[in-house]
């Protein structure tokens, strides 16, 4: 069993990085964090149990097929904007306008690049939803203008990428 450990930094050295790395190192940081906690606690009866007495907690384990469907989708998505990212970025910084796609905040960026590969490879998905989940992603993880960016730059990009000029119809498919 893991446990919880404290992350220490050279403050200053940690100050001196672009904003974009220290971003980075803060996302990396925090999401390592919150595997070794949530192993930690997972793991131990006794946080279990207070979650269910003092906060009502119901736990329930999810059915094998759905666990797995999960992760096939998951895997799906983050291997197809692995390898799409040039094109993603692409079609992305051509709607940033002055912000390159690597001064955009990490969360920004990874749900922008999200939100592309589905337009463009999954013609499956109504793009009302890719824009909803895309923005609720962004103002829930990102900043307080997040959203309005999200919104703004994936409600252009998707009357452009989806064949009928709505942002409703079938996508126009990457190589990937």
């Amino acid at each position: 069993m893991r446990y919880p450990t404290e992350l220490v930094v050279n403050k200053s050295k940690f100050a001196a990085l672009p904003k974009d790395l220290q971003e980075i190192v803060r996302t990396a940081c925090q999401a390592e964090y919150d595997q070794v906690a949530s192993d930690f606690y997972a793991n131990d009866p006794r946080a279990l149990e207070t979650l269910v007495a003092k906060h009502g907690v119901r736990v329930r384990q999810f059915p094998e097929a759905i666990l797995e469907a999960g992760a096939k989708a998951s895997a799906e998505v983050l291997a197809g904007v692995e390898a799409n990212q040039a094109r993603l970025d692409q079609l992305l910084g051509e709607r940033t306008g002055d912000w390159p796609i690597h001064r955009l905040g990490a969360i920004d960026r990874a749900v922008l690049r999200l939100a592309v590969w589905e337009l463009t490879e999954r013609p499956d998905i109504p793009t009302a939803v890719v824009l909803n989940e895309a923005v609720e992603l962004a103002k829930t993880y990102g900043t307080d203008d997040s959203g309005s960016f999200v919104n703004g730059v994936l409600a252009t990009l998707a009357d452009d990428v989806r064949s009928d000029g709505t942002g409703h119809g079938s996508a126009q498919r990457g190589d990937g």
